[in-house]
């Protein structure tokens, strides 16, 4: 389990591929098809080309890790992979020790060992000293926690039957010399005064003796050689896929030394809409529907249908965010240079009425509220209302100050057309570009921000991205609308919010709340950390990098299975599909 938000661009998430599958029942057969909205570029979800949820989905049947989050949020240790994970102070050091299941082996019969944790470290910890094939620096999505470990060490190693053999030397070329790499116990030591509370989200695995072979990077993007590259570690394996139909089957692992998943074949099938999804189960085209953004027809669909359904809020956040870039990081270019300036942004929040957005969206459907931080959900313990200041937005009030904020930043009202403008009155109109993905919960989102822009004289266009590119991996935006899916963790939300974020997008950057996060991601206990991120949340609300929107809900719809539950983080609704079977 890796402890990261995953982005949901066009099903808009921290923590990719590592909410593992936990122990099944006995296996019994035939086949799930899951919906799939969103086409994925590559296979390795640790890249921050390729953090994606839906990729997660996918990635839930192959990927090994010690612990996975169950359907209340709680982490569970998975047996099937590591028989004991412990931490300890030693010599004022924090110490983790992982015992590996001796049974434990990838797809190609290469055992899991120290070598795969030695290789997602090194990968993950955002250390130069360690590079890609071909010396490019890795591609990290989030770094955090594993930029605190010192060293990871292998020892004692087994058979799959359980018998003593001697360690490996490993290699120089390998960067694993003298670290026991085929051992089967593996010591994790952090820093001196880099103790990292949230250590059970790390460690979501690949298959350190192909990948380094690949490429971190890029090696797991080539069509023609994935199905012998991304290998398993899980009951399932990756069968066959066209990517240009996006659809991809998964069998199951003959290797896999647990419990066999009930299901013989779970198939992603492309979904086009949303709107599809309902009679698509009902025509059975589909078992599984979980869509980007639950709305009110499909709500209304699913009550009228003969399928199951399950709706539960989570750790999903609906947010409006600023590029302020001044790079060109992610290819979205420089930012406009009006969202680059805190009083345009805060004025933009002053004027957006989320109560009303939340009315016109997701409120038809279930109960939900403003969200008045960005690191901790309603509900959950930390959550503060930091952003309460805002709620006055697109109220008249909201819209006076908005406006007194827009002067304030120099651009000038014309009384005539009612918009401000850059220089003088009649210089080009103050307008911004507004990107989100196309579902019908996103476009009304986006006009009803472009109508209460309009309210305080700000033009707003709005433009579609699809396939993620939203997030500015292809396509330039002033603002966009997605959604993070997180976890109870917190330290992944350093990778988003800090100066050198992996999935920084928005180019924002605060020495003082990277110092809040650094600091609360070396905490001795979860407690401590909370507080420091509730600070961190705190100081961003002065300046504005993000506006967060609302909480979401998790919807998931399903027919011919049983054994689906909703998983309100990251994991999805794959968390436990192993133990999925037809009624």
């Amino acid at each position: 389990m890796k402890n990261r938000i995953t982005r949901v661009a066009s099903a808009a998430a921290l923590a990719v591929g590592a909410f593992l599958i936990p122990v099944a029942a006995n296996a019994t057969g035939t086949s799930a098809v899951v919906s799939l909205d969103n086409a994925v570029a590559g296979w390795n979800n640790a890249t921050s080309a390729n953090n994606d949820y839906r990729l997660g989905l996918m990635l839930n049947l192959i990927t090994p890790g010690p612990y996975y989050l169950d359907q209340a949020g709680k982490l569970v240790l998975n047996k099937n992979y590591v028989s004991s994970a412990t931490s300890a102070v030693k010599s004022g050091k924090q110490v983790v020790t992982y015992v590996i299941n001796p049974k434990a082996v990838w797809s190609d019969n290469v055992a899991i060992n120290a070598d795969d944790f030695i290789y997602i470290w090194q990968a993950l910890s955002c250390n130069e000293a360690y590079t890609d094939k071909g010396g490019a620096p890795y591609d990290a999505a989030g770094c955090s926690g594993y930029d605190q470990i010192e060293s990871v060490k292998g020892s004692l190693p087994k058979s799959a039957s359980g018998a003593a053999l001697a360690c490996d030397a490993g290699s120089t070329a390998n960067r694993n010399a003298g670290l026991c790499p085929n051992g089967k116990t593996v010591t994790v030591t952090f820093k001196a005064g880099q103790s990292y509370p949230e250590w059970q989200g790390l460690f979501g695995l690949l298959p350190a003796h192909k990948i380094r072979v690949t490429g971190f990077n890029t090696g797991y993007d080539d069509d023609d050689t994935a199905l012998d590259n991304v290998l398993s570690g899980g009951p399932y394996k990756l069968s066959s896929f066209n990517r240009a139909d996006n659809n991809y089957t998964f069998v199951k692992n003959p290797r896999w030394w647990g419990t066999a998943g009930k299901l013989d074949t779970i198939v992603f099938k492309d979904l086009g809409s949303d709107n599809n999804g309902v009679a698509g189960l009902e025509a059975g085209d589909y078992n599984v529907f979980e869509p980007t953004a639950i709305t009110a027809t499909i709500k209304a669909q699913a009550d009228a249908a003969d399928v199951s359904q399950q709706i539960k809020k989570g750790y999903q956040f609906e947010h409006l965010d600023f590029n302020m870039g001044t790079t060109e990081d992610y290819n979205v270019g420089p930012g406009n240079a009006a969202v680059r300036n805190v009083k345009v942004r805060q004025a933009i929040a002053y004027a957006i009425n989320r109560d009303a957005l939340i009315a016109a969206t997701a409120g038809a459907i279930y109960n939900t509220d403003v969200l008045d931080n960005r690191i901790f959900m309603i509900g959950q313990d930390g959550y503060k209302a930091n952003g309460k200041a805002y709620d006055i937005g697109g109220l008249v009030t909201g819209r006076a100050k908005a406006k007194t904020l827009l002067t304030a930043a120099g651009y000038k009202y014309n009384t005539t057309d009612d918009y401000y403008h850059i220089g003088t009155t009649t210089g080009p109109k103050l307008t911004l570009k507004l990107v989100m993905n196309g579902t019908t919960a996103r476009l009304a989102e986006a006009q009803l921000i472009q109508s209460m822009l309009r309210a305080v004289g700000i033009s707003v266009t709005i433009a579609t991205a699809t396939n993620g590119s939203s997030l500015g991996h292809a396509v330039s935006y002033d603002m966009v609308i997605f959604a993070w899916v997180g976890s109870p963790f917190l330290s992944g939300n350093k990778d988003i919010y800090s100066c050198d974020g992996g999935s920084n997008f928005g180019g924002y950057c605060n020495a003082a709340v990277d110092t809040k996060m650094t600091a609360a991601n070396k905490s001795l206990t979860m407690a401590a950390e909370a507080k420091l991120y509730g600070e961190a949340d705190a100081l961003m609300w002065n300046d504005m990098p993000t506006l967060p929107l609302y909480q979401k809900a998790n919807f998931a719809a399903w027919k011919g299975l049983t054994g689906v539950v909703v998983n309100p983080t990251s994991a999805g609704i794959t968390w436990n599909a192993d133990k999925w079977a037809t009624s």
